[in-house]
C-alpha cells in the first residue's frame, strides 16, 4: 500500500507531457488536458533521462516548480515511469502533503502497479489507433465512405430530434479521367489529396468531411442552412452552406497544385442540399446532393447547384 494525498497519470510525446488522470485535487477538471514542456525545472525531466523513479523528499525545497500556488499542498513526490517494450510512454506522479513520505520500498510497490498501467494505457491506444484507421481513407486522410455514413446518420438524427439544420454539399474532380489519362494515377491521387487538404482547411472542426468514391468527395454541415435568413439571423448558423461551397470552389480553382509531375489546375463541380421536414434519413438528403451535383455538371461543370433550386453559380 503507498500512501498519497493527489495522484497524476502523464503521457508523453516528445520532450512534451499531457495530464490524462488526475485523483485528490480540487480542481481536478482545469488539471487534466493540461500540457507542459519536460524541461530541467522539473523533476520529470530526470525520470525521462534515466527511466527509474525518482523521489522528492519535500519537493518544496527542491524544485521551484512545485511553490508555484497550485502546487502548494504537495511536499513529499514519487515519480514512477511507465515503460511499454523499453520506451516510455508517460510517468505516474504520487504527491503528499507530508515530507519524507515515500519511500524505496513505496517505489518498488509503485513500479509494479505503474507496469501494469503502461499495459493497459498501451492498448487503449492501439485500439483507438486501430478505430481511428479504419474510419479514415488511406489516400486523402479524410473519413472513408463508411464512417462518414455512421457520423451523417448520428447528426441527422441529433438534427432531427432538436429541430436544427442540417446541410450536404457533394463534389467531384471535373474532368478528373483526363487528369489520369494525361498524367498517370500517381498524380490523379494527389490531385485528390490536395482537394481533400484544401477542404479540410476551409471548414470548423464540427464539419464532417469524406471521400464518397473515386473523386467524389461529400461534406456535413451541421446546424447550417443553404442561405442566411436575416429575418432570424440568431437562430441560423452565420456562414451558410452556400458561402462554404462556392469558397471551396474558387479556392480549388485558383490553386495550382503543384504534384511531383507538373503544376495543374482542377475545378469541381457541386451539388447542395438541406434538411427538410419531410426527411425520414439522410441518405434522402444526400441523393438529393447527389442530384444537385450530376445537374451541376450536366450544365457546364465549375458550378454549384442547389436541389430543388434553379440557381447556380459559374
Amino acid at each position: 500500500m503507498v500512501p498519497y494525498d493527489s495522484a497524476s497519470v502523464l503521457l508523453t510525446n516528445g520532450l512534451e507531457m499531457e495530464i490524462v488522470g488526475a485523483h485528490g485535487f480540487e480542481n481536478k477538471n482545469q488539471i487534466i488536458g493540461l500540457r507542459f514542456a519536460v524541461t530541467a525545472q522539473t523533476p520529470n525531466k530526470v525520470i525521462y533521462e534515466t527511466l527509474e523513479p525518482y523521489i522528492l523528499s519535500d519537493a518544496q525545497q527542491e524544485y521551484s516548480e512545485f511553490r508555484k500556488p497550485q502546487h502548494k499542498h504537495i511536499h513529499g513526490w514519487m515519480g514512477i515511469p511507465l515503460i511499454f517494450q523499453n520506451r516510455l510512454i508517460g510517468m505516474l506522479t504520487l504527491d503528499s502533503r507530508t515530507p519524507g513520505r515515500f519511500n524505496e520500498n513505496h517505489a518498488r510497490l509503485a513500479s509494479a502497479f505503474a507496469n501494469q498501467v503502461a499495459i493497459a494505457l498501451e492498448n487503449a491506444r492501439l485500439f483507438e489507433e486501430t478505430q481511428r484507421l479504419a474510419a479514415i481513407d488511406s489516400l486523402t486522410n479524410i473519413y472513408n465512405r463508411r464512417a462518414f455514413m455512421e457520423l451523417a446518420r448520428a447528426e441527422f438524427e441529433r438534427s432531427r430530434r432538436y429541430h436544427k439544420y442540417l446541410s450536404i454539399l457533394m463534389f467531384d474532380v471535373d474532368h478528373f479521367k483526363q487528369v489520369n489519362d494525361t498524367y498517370g494515377h500517381l498524380i490523379g491521387d494527389q490531385v485528390l489529396q490536395i482537394a481533400a487538404f484544401i477542404c479540410q482547411q476551409n471548414l470548423r472542426s464540427a464539419d464532417i468531411v469524406g471521400r464518397y468514391g473515386g473523386e467524389e468527395f461529400i461534406i456535413l454541415l451541421p446546424e447550417t442552412r443553404i442561405h442566411s435568413h436575416s429575418e432570424q439571423p440568431e437562430k441560423y448558423e452565420s456562414r451558410p452552406a452556400y458561402t462554404v461551397a462556392e469558397r471551396l470552389r474558387k479556392t480549388i480553382a485558383q490553386n495550382i497544385m503543384a504534384t511531383s509531375a507538373a503544376e495543374i489546375r482542377i475545378t469541381i463541380s457541386m451539388g447542395l442540399a438541406e434538411i427538410e421536414p419531410e426527411h425520414t434519413t439522410i441518405e434522402t438528403i444526400i441523393d438529393n446532393a447527389d442530384q444537385a451535383l450530376l445537374q451541376a455538371k450536366s450544365q457546364g461543370r465549375n458550378r454549384i447547384v442547389i436541389y430543388n433550386h434553379p440557381q447556380n453559380h459559374a
